[in-house]
């Protein structure tokens, strides 16, 4: 494992990346490795203006990279060129310099969401929220749809998003609904159900 670098170190990695050095040249000068000097320089995994981690869902912008970001607005800066002066990923500079889209895309997904839960709701719900081999009904959420014969699948029921409500039925009714215990039995094995579902063992 390799030591951690001194702050003179890390400092002259800085300086080096700033006057136009690589990755590679720079590890060579400091004699430390290229996934060190990556890490010290990417501005993704560095806490940045603000002094929060623009890095990952749910965090946010510090005022005054926000502030360097809308002014690069201002001077016709593209989306990639704001990205690469300052870190900030291409979906969050879209999102600020377009916020009527971000809200569309956020309805919109919302309404998908809705729409395939509703789905769900309404196939389990004709099939009596039961495992049709043991009999579970404690809570929907533990059934799934299994394809009676993997041939026919054209796709997965919990991959439904988007597709034509009637092409989603026509496919569970290829399924049976099964709780998720006796569903990994079924794939390893222990359970067998024929095609027309009259026999199953065990």
């Amino acid at each position: 494992m390799n030591s951690p670098l001194t702050k003179q170190q890390i400092l002259k990695i800085k300086e080096l990346r700033a006057d136009g050095f690589t990755c590679r040249q720079i590890a060579t000068l400091v004699q430390c490795g290229a996934s060190s000097v990556l890490y010290h320089t990417n501005q993704h995994t560095r806490r940045l203006a603000g002094g929060e981690n623009i890095r990952g869902k749910g965090k946010r912008l510090g005022e005054k990279l926000k502030n360097e970001m809308y002014a690069m607005f201002d001077s016709a800066y593209s989306n990639k060129d704001i990205s690469r002066k300052t870190g900030i990923s291409v979906s969050t500079i879209r999102k600020h310099r377009h916020p009527e889209l971000a809200q569309k895309y956020k309805d919109r997904n919302a309404h998908k969401a809705t729409r395939k839960r509703r789905i769900w709701v309404d196939l389990k719900n004709e099939r009596n929220n039961k495992c049709e081999l043991c009999g579970y009904d404690r809570h929907p959420k533990c059934l799934d749809f299994h394809h009676k014969d993997p041939k026919d699948k054209l796709f997965t029921i919990a991959q439904s998003e988007g597709r034509n409500i009637d092409a989603v039925y026509a496919e569970a009714a290829k399924c049976i609904l099964v709780c998720k215990n006796c569903h990994a039995l079924i794939h390893a094995g222990i359970i067998q159900i024929t095609i027309d579902q009259q026999s199953i063992t065990k």
